[in-house]
């Protein structure tokens, strides 16, 4: 699905995304919980116009950072910004669901604005895949929608949920992503701050990949 929903709005991302979502401050945010090292790797999952992996890379510039995303229209935005500021991010076409990488490859995974745009099987299959590809001891961060704080965050986050679909967002509106992150498989899972929007409650949540591979916790609880 394309960014903004249809492909004609493409162009309009950054313009829509940076005021409606106070972009920079809880991508600044993302970053500092990313906590990347010298040397580290991280991978964007839904990088979009690549904003956020290329403040990543500005952090730390000696780690490798990855973005991906799976329309091209998007990705080819994010290289020209990247070429344009100079900041080298490398940038491949691949859905959520189907990584294309080795196990364990990567030190921090993060994803922005993104599992509310899949449905429930999907999400976990998203999130199975980022523990897979994520190290043992490795960090998830997840930037995203979350159940509404105060009627005002509740109202606003209508218009998300009538884009994006009732179905796609209920766990969203509810409050359960922390425990889909859990039911994937990674542990500490932890809201760490949380923003309001003109579009609702968006929320940092971290966690990390405790054991190699990548398998759902079959017990479904929040570990």
């Amino acid at each position: 699905m394309p960014a903004l929903r249809f492909r004609c709005l493409t162009w309009l991302y950054d313009r829509v995304i940076g005021p409606t979502t106070r972009e920079r401050t809880v991508k600044a945010a993302i970053v500092a919980h990313a906590r990347l090292g010298p040397g580290a790797s991280a991978l964007d999952v839904g990088a979009g116009t690549g904003t956020l992996a290329m403040m990543l890379k500005r952090s730390q510039p000696d780690a490798t950072v990855v973005g991906i995303d799976g329309d091209p229209r998007i990705l080819a935005i994010a290289r020209r910004k990247s070429l344009s500021a100079n900041t080298l991010v490398t940038w491949m076409e691949a859905m959520a669901q189907r990584l294309p990488f080795e196990r364990n490859q990567f030190d921090c995974v993060v994803t922005s604005l993104l599992l509310h745009h899949l449905d429930d099987t999907a999400k976990a299959g998203a999130l199975v895949e980022m523990r897979r590809v994520l190290r043992p001891g490795g960090t998830l961060v997840v930037a995203d929608w979350n159940q509404p704080r105060g009627p005002l965050m509740h109202a606003a986050f209508l218009l998300v949920r009538l884009l994006d679909g009732w179905a796609n967002t209920r766990v969203h509106a509810a409050g359960q992503l922390a425990l889909t992150i859990a039911r994937a498989g990674f542990a500490n899972v932890a809201a760490v701050a949380h923003f309001s929007t003109c579009c609702g409650t968006l929320t940092v949540f971290t966690a990390t990949n405790s054991a190699a591979g990548g398998g759902p916790n079959p017990n479904g609880d929040l570990r």
